[in-house]
This record gives structure tokens, C-alpha cells and sequence, in this order.
């Protein structure tokens, strides 16, 4: 992943500096799936950070276990520090796309734009597992930024969260193109993607685009959920 120099810098005060820059630390994005967790028991997040989706979702009593996996070490420590033995939960060190995972889930998170930092081409791999990872009728909620996010994003905001140095970059192919971003000297590059493009994510991975949530942090910032669900053939 392109980002990893990113992620790896980052430390988790920064990371959760920008939770609250960008609106998301009091977990408007779970709020507006709430009717998604009625019915999960078993959960997975992707990229699980330093834990912010655990925190608002380890309460819930319809679920039973969450596993959360997260590539880098600095985050697993602080949701080690932070959930210490609450039986809910399992931490898995390690990349997504190399890790075996034998459990089905009914619901599986990728929240916080995590969609954003992967290629085109990534993204099919990913999703594809994820999907490999569904029971029935489980569904994957997928959260990501709009694809004019320089358009979207007030000026201020941005100059306050990522600096100057900002600009467009093109990649091999439109769907490629990237923008980078900084913030404390420290660059991340952000794949813009739409409805279009996440059908066609789905669609390869038998996955139906239930809905599409659109919602405003409380910094007003433009974000998407979009939901995929996984139908059985009879």
C-alpha cells in the first residue's frame, strides 16, 4: 500500500488529532450505520487504527465478537492498552490481503476512507477477500471521502489539516489518478472513488450495492458509506 510510510509515521495523538479535524471522533460515520449492527453478531474491521470504531461499537450487546486487524504496531499496542482482555474482542497483527482468516462474518467495516489509500487494482483484491469472508446475507459497509475532495472540503479546513502542500497527481489511468496530501510534513495519497466504481467493485466480488449512505461529520466535512450485501444463491 502506497500509504504505509504514512501510517507508520503517524503517531496516535496525530491520528486522533485528525479524527477531530476531520469530525469523525464522536463516531458520526457508526451512528448513520447503526441499523447494520441490529442484526450482526460476529464483526470485522479492517484497519482498526487506534481503535475509534471498537470503542462505539464494543457496548453493543447484539454483538458477540468483533476481530479487528491492523497492519501497523504502533495502533495494536494502543488497542491493546485501551481494550485489555474484554473477551468481545480479537487483535490480529498483520496485512489483510496475507492473513488467513477462518471465520464468517455478518458485518465487516472499512471505515475512515481506509478505501481511499489503496490503487484500483488493490481494491478489487481487497474486496474480493472480504467478500470470500461473509456469511449470507452478511454485508460490508464501506466508508470513503467524495471524489471532488478538494472540491468538497472547505478551504480552511484542508489548509489547517494537511498544510500547502497539497496537489493533484495522475496515475498509469483515470482510475489510478491520486492526490496528495500532507500534514506535519508527512504525505499520504488519497485514490478518489465513486458509486460507479464501487458497483463494479461489487459486482465482481458477487456483492449487491444495497445503499449509499451520504452524511456530514460534525466539522461538515462530505463523506459516503456504501453498502454491499451478500446474497446466496438458491
Amino acid at each position: 500500500m502506497a500509504n504505509d510510510s504514512f501510517y507508520k509515521d503517524v503517531s496516535i495523538s496525530e491520528l486522533a488529532e485528525i479524527a477531530v479535524l476531520v469530525g469523525l471522533e464522536k463516531h458520526c460515520d457508526i451512528a448513520n450505520i447503526k441499523k447494520y449492527f441490529l442484526d450482526s453478531k460476529v464483526v470485522l474491521e479492517l484497519g482498526a487504527g487506534y481503535g475509534r470504531v471498537i470503542d462505539a461499537i464494543i457496548s453493543l450487546e447484539n454483538i458477540e465478537k468483533i476481530v479487528a486487524i491492523e497492519k501497523h504496531k504502533q495502533y495494536i499496542e494502543s488497542i491493546k492498552n485501551r481494550f485489555q482482555n474484554n473477551p468481545k474482542l480479537k487483535i490480529i497483527h498483520g496485512d489483510f490481503l496475507t492473513t488467513d482468516l477462518e471465520a464468517k462474518f455478518d458485518l465487516i467495516l472499512w471505515m475512515w476512507s481506509g478505501v481511499n489509500d489503496f490503487s484500483n487494482q488493490e481494491r478489487f483484491r481487497v474486496i474480493h477477500k472480504l467478500s470470500d469472508l461473509l456469511n449470507d446475507n452478511g454485508r460490508i459497509i464501506i466508508d470513503a471521502v467524495p471524489e471532488n475532495i478538494l472540491d468538497a472540503v472547505p478551504e480552511n479546513i484542508l489548509s489547517e489539516l494537511y498544510g500547502e502542500n497539497k496537489g493533484e497527481n495522475k496515475g498509469e489511468n483515470k482510475q489510478d489518478e491520486f492526490i496528495t496530501l500532507t500534514y506535519h510534513q508527512k504525505s499520504i495519497r488519497i485514490y478518489p472513488v465513486n458509486k460507479e466504481m464501487m458497483q463494479s467493485y461489487f459486482v465482481e466480488s458477487n456483492l449487491l450495492l444495497e445503499d449509499v449512505i451520504h452524511y456530514q461529520t460534525a466539522t461538515n466535512r462530505e463523506r459516503f458509506c456504501y453498502v454491499g450485501i451478500k446474497k446466496g444463491i438458491s
